[in-house]
């Protein structure tokens, strides 16, 4: 009576007031679970482009990326090898030498007596499954990560490798190219000849230009903050608390030095490619990434800062190899939890 008379009469509980203060199951109650800012869709639910790799593929992913991680390592390890012996002053074979790039690893191994093509067409089929791996993920989500936003995740887990699965194309492309040609033809297809000066004669070239050296820029910065951050670790076993220590210091170590390498490798070709703005490099009869290097042999520090490139090279090479055992395939949620159905998953367990 006395809350009619002074206007307080009390609110009756509505239906959604009754329904908020029942227990949700993604709460922030829940600490195994962490909010991913949006609401959870159900396993069935999902589209062919959610939720991962399913179930079922996983074993085929499996062996899928653990082959295209070994013949990923074997071209960088090929990489590092020409570096060293552009220093060294080593002959190779092919016309691989002072090629300091992938398309300088396929001419050294092409250039193999009796063995070369085989090796070339293995190596073929090797990309081939890391460019399946690659896109497979990235079209699925694989890696989708609850703690990310989605703006991280579509850069992580689909642009990343999209973009990655795209450079590898290229490389297949080029040996399947070079199976059918002679070793003459082989050495000037591996050559990117007068670019990128041909670019830097008119404006619009000259604004591609830019957008590569730009693109090299953001691989340099993501290659240095693997390396520094370690932000691969969550990836591999040694990331879980059974592994052993000294194993997993070893690895982690690889792996850091190796990102270090990539990074260097991908500052260099930056800066070529910017420097060709006002210079207009011309490749020659190298691929435009022997001819990044080849501006660093011109001095003394330069030498030494090729060197250290050569040798962390050959290292990510063996990280990269490492990878097929240690690596989970398909890749897991950072935080194990995934980002559209807020499930907690076990990389373990698969």
């Amino acid at each position: 009576m006395f809350n009619k008379l002074f206007g307080k009469t009390k609110p009756k509980k509505t239906i959604e007031d009754e329904e908020s203060v029942l227990p949700d199951e993604h709460s922030s109650t829940d600490q195994s679970t962490p909010s991913s800012g949006h609401t959870p869709i159900k396993e069935e639910d999902l589209k062919f482009y959610q939720g991962g790799v399913r179930e079922r593929f996983k074993p085929v992913v499996k062996w899928v990326g653990r082959i295209g991680f070994v013949a990923k390592g074997v071209v960088y390890g090929c990489i590092g090898v020409l570096t060293l012996t552009n220093l060294s002053g080593a002959h190779t074979p092919n016309g691989s030498e002072g090629n300091e790039s992938p398309q300088g690893a396929f001419l050294l191994l092409g250039g193999i007596p009796s063995v070369g093509k085989p090796i070339l067409v293995i190596m073929a089929i090797g990309l081939c499954l890391y460019i399946i791996w690659r896109m497979w993920e990235a079209i699925s989500g694989q890696g989708c990560d609850a703690t990310f936003s989605k703006k991280k995740n579509f850069f992580r887990y689909r642009l990343s490798p999209f973009v990655s699965g795209c450079v590898y194309i290229v490389y297949a492309y080029y040996i399947f190219q070079m199976l059918a040609q002679t070793e003459q033809e082989q050495q000037e297809s591996a050559s990117s000849q007068q670019f990128p000066a041909s670019w830097s004669k008119t404006k619009l070239g000259k604004a591609g230009v830019g957008i590569i050296a730009i693109a090299f820029v953001i691989a340099f910065f993501t290659q240095i903050i693997n390396a520094i951050t370690g932000n691969f670790i969550k990836d591999l076993k040694t990331s879980e608390p059974d592994a052993n220590k000294y194993e997993a210091f070893i690895v982690h170590l690889l792996g850091r030095i190796g990102f270090g390498g990539r990074a260097a490798l991908f500052g260099t070709m930056s800066g070529f490619f910017w420097d060709s703005l006002a210079r207009q490099n011309e490749s020659g009869n190298k691929n435009m990434v022997a001819a990044a290097m080849a501006k660093l042999s011109t001095s003394g520090g330069g030498r030494f800062f090729m060197g250290l490139i050569g040798v962390s090279l050959v290292i990510y090479a063996l990280f990269a190899v490492l990878n097929s055992y240690y690596k989970y395939f398909p890749s897991p949620p950072q935080s194990r939890v995934t980002y559209h159905t807020n499930k907690t998953v076990n990389p373990e367990e698969d």
